[in-house]
């Protein structure tokens, strides 16, 4: 009820304080845009997601270009990061990236807010395809990601739900968890590439010209200590192909994925954060 309460207030500040339309007016834009950031840090607390939606229009709609230069970094700071997390909340990766990129930029390299962009910046990164080096986790103190990098570079799919499930708290209070969820199907795909690589090495048992047998998958993960069966490998390979992680398809009477012979392990696209639409969906 307060946080609300200090919404509505913050709301009524913005409309009666009004936007800078003037060059001069340097201490009502930073006033406005300093009531904006308060705004969008409420509407986080209260998961209010069009409410922070709102507030990315208007900060668009009076703060683009020549203007936003007009205030001190520490103001473009803020407004980058908490914008940037904003639109990741509407699945906008590539806004999020491009607003927290700017806020690192920006940023003093010796100041603590450099974590605190890093920790929202490094999971996007690493769903773009982007892995950080273990330095750089290790010089921000960002640990808790050394796990799903390593994962995501091996195809270790078991360390990937240990990991997710052994820092569940620690994610979700940082807002990251969800973001860190869509990281799955990249180490699925990491792991199918692999299994290519083991598969061409006994070609006639486990691979004959771009089929890839099922079974090999899934004997990897067995080894990984994951629980899981044929029904839930192929549910789960039907992801990562609708999501065009990874090119081809699956014949379920053979139990194979029979890759693309034209890059059969596509490029980070838009298709890798999105939620799939199918026909005849909401």
């Amino acid at each position: 009820m307060l946080s609300k309460a200090v919404g509505g207030f913050l709301q009524q500040c913005i409309s009666a304080l009004g936007p800078a339309r003037r060059p001069e007016e340097s201490a009502r834009r930073r006033g406005n845009l300093t009531l904006l950031i308060l705004l969008t840090r409420v509407y986080m607390r209260l998961n209010n997601v069009q409410g922070c939606s709102q507030v990315l229009r208007n900060f668009k709609q009076n703060y683009s270009g020549e203007v936003l230069q007009r205030v001190p970094a520490a103001y473009r700071v803020a407004a980058y990061y908490y914008l940037g997390r904003t639109e990741l909340n509407s699945d906008n990766i590539a806004g999020g990236i491009q607003m927290l990129q700017a806020a690192f930029k920006e940023c003093k390299a010796d100041s603590e807010n450099v974590k605190h962009i890093l920790r929202a910046l490094v999971p996007l990164k690493m769903l773009h395809g982007e892995l950080p080096t273990a330095l750089l986790l290790q010089r921000h103190a960002l640990q808790e990601y050394e796990p799903f990098r390593e994962a995501i570079a091996t195809g270790d799919v078991g360390l990937f739900e240990r990991s997710m499930q052994a820092n569940q708290y620690r994610l979700i209070a940082n807002g990251t968890y969800l973001l860190l969820e869509k990281l799955r199907f990249s180490v699925y795909r990491r792991l199918v590439k692999r299994c290519v690589g083991i598969a061409k090495q006994h070609p006639g048992r486990d691979w004959q010209e771009h089929h890839l047998h099922l079974e090999v998958v899934l004997r990897v993960l067995q080894q990984q200590g994951v629980p899981t069966d044929m029904d839930e490998l192929e549910c789960m390979l039907s992801n990562c192909i609708v999501r065009r992680y990874v090119k081809g398809y699956i014949s379920n009477k053979l139990k194979v994925l029979v890759l693309a012979k034209d890059e059969p392990f596509p490029a980070p696209c838009e298709e890798w954060w999105r939620e799939p639409h199918f026909v005849g969906s909401a």
